[in-house]
């Protein structure tokens, strides 16, 4: 009996026996319904129903035994067809990544295309913004992973882990004077003007919290969003920026150079998600992906600022 057959033969029940009733209901001739009974009666030699002048009236022992593993086999076949679905639509659907901008440029211009080929249907998306913004986002579940600093935020069910190891240096023209150091002085701010990220990015927040530890006055002169605008601004200036030195690749090494600080500025980037994440096979498997991805492409990054 196939499945379709299984389905007419339930809705004969369902219905009373009335054929014209199950018909409707299975949008379907009354003649189609009565063939593929009597189609498979013949088929097996198996009598399903008592019939009376031509009308059904009821079952046969052996159509009370075939009721009961029908309706089985029916459920099982929902519910196998559920999982069909589900698989569908998980395979295709949008994985939202909160990232901050100069990480995609640094760390992750291979990811895509190393998940495309893994996912062939599996949709990815980039919200770049900076981890304040991103903290949001993902509290309100607007984005199903994010890339974060210290001090993470308190979010119910936050999971994170260790992504990327990084260091803040001071970026500057190659002929400023403070090349003339290996490492420079926290102090070295308080001679010249800076130009960083807005307070919308961790960056901003790291360099002011530890000017005020080292009880220095930074010079402020512009703030941007974008990194390679800050490092357009110090070329053929006497400005300094604050960014991370896996920057240093990015940039034109004849024009622009960097010093770490004498007390070195180390920070951890961590990728974090909700214990939502656990519900979707495919957003978990992204998740794990990124975490082999960073491990992989730390040492790659290593070696290039060598």
């Amino acid at each position: 009996m196939e499945i379709k057959q299984i389905n007419y033969f339930l809705e004969i029940v369902a219905s009373n026996f009335n054929i014209s009733s199950a018909s409707k209901k299975l949008f379907i001739s009354q003649s189609t319904l009565s063939q593929s009974m009597i189609q498979f009666e013949n088929d097996y030699q198996a009598q399903l129903f008592k019939r009376e002048k031509g009308r059904l009236i009821g079952l046969t022992d052996l159509g009370q035994a075939m009721y009961k593993y029908a309706q089985e086999i029916q459920k099982l076949h929902q519910e196998m067809m559920q999982v069909i679905d589900q698989d569908k639509k998980e395979t295709t659907q949008i994985v939202r990544i909160g990232i901050p901008p100069i990480l995609v440029r640094t760390r992750f211009p291979r990811f895509l295309l190393n998940m495309k080929q893994l996912y062939p249907d599996l949709r990815i998306e980039y919200i770049e913004e900076g981890c304040q913004r991103l903290c949001q986002l993902l509290e309100n579940k607007e984005i199903d992973i994010a890339f974060l600093t210290d001090p993470l935020p308190t979010i119910k069910l936050l999971n994170s882990k260790t992504a990327i190891k990084d260091e803040f240096v001071l970026f500057m023209d190659k002929n400023h004077p403070l090349t003339k150091q290996n490492q420079v002085k926290w102090s070295s701010l308080n001679q010249y003007s800076s130009a960083i990220f807005t307070d919308a990015y961790s960056t901003h927040h790291f360099f002011m919290i530890q000017c005020q530890k080292e009880r220095i006055a930074p010079k402020i002169f512009l703030e941007s969003n974008s990194w390679e605008y800050l490092i357009d601004t110090i070329k053929n200036s006497q400005l300094i920026t604050f960014l991370p030195k896996s920057v240093y690749p990015m940039v034109n090494r004849r024009q622009i150079t960097y010093r770490p600080f004498e007390r070195s500025a180390n920070f951890k980037i961590f990728i974090s998600t909700t214990d939502e994440i656990y519900q979707s096979a495919i957003k978990k498997c992204v998740y794990d992906a990124l975490i082999d991805y960073c491990s992989q492409v730390e040492a790659v990054a290593n070696l290039s600022l060598a």
